[in-house]
């Protein structure tokens, strides 16, 4: 009972992103309320400019990290590092996702109404994957990360923005 109450509320979701024809593993903490299984990849359905969202009801926030795949040459044996992936160095699709957002606010400007975020399909749940940068005190540096906001459940989070399985060709 322990255990179970551990892996439906404590324990990361690993789970994966799909993008059109491209996908990938990764791994939210923690775990979304109500998205208990990894059977229910992370659709990315569009993306929104952070201006036009102007403070959507959120139910929750999470980190989103690449999660290491074994590739075909892993299978075989060779290239395999001491935790069984390969060793070769690939941009996974969650840092190209985070790059593109970025990008696209350094491109553009700072200023709110020029950032993006990713519009998501999670299930029968919505929300957005959105970069973040945090700013460590102690030494000033700066820590990137892209995080996932889980909007309340229902086809109309965003009242706005009308039902969102409607809205899908309508995105920027």
């Amino acid at each position: 009972m322990a255990l179970e109450l551990f892996e439906n509320e404590f324990s990361p979701l690993r789970t994966r992103l799909e993008m059109g024809k491209l996908s990938c593993s990764l791994c939210i903490h923690p775990r979304p309320a109500g998205i208990t299984g990894s059977n229910e990849p992370i659709e990315i359905i569009g993306t929104v400019k952070v201006a036009d969202l102007d403070g959507p009801p959120m139910e929750s926030r999470h980190l989103v990290q690449a999660e290491a795949e074994p590739t075909a040459a892993d299978t075989t044996g060779s290239n395999r590092t001491p935790l069984g992936y390969s060793d070769q160095l690939e941009e996974h699709l969650v840092v190209l996702l985070h790059n593109a957002l970025q990008n696209s606010i350094e491109e553009e400007g700072k200023e709110k109404g020029k950032k993006l975020a990713a519009l998501v399909k999670v299930g029968a749940r919505y929300g957005i994957l959105q970069p973040q940068e945090t700013v460590i005190e102690t030494t000033g540096s700066k820590r990137n990360w892209l995080a996932f906001w889980l909007f309340p459940p229902g086809d109309t989070p965003i009242p706005w923005f009308g039902p969102l399985p409607q809205c899908k060709d309508n995105l920027v």
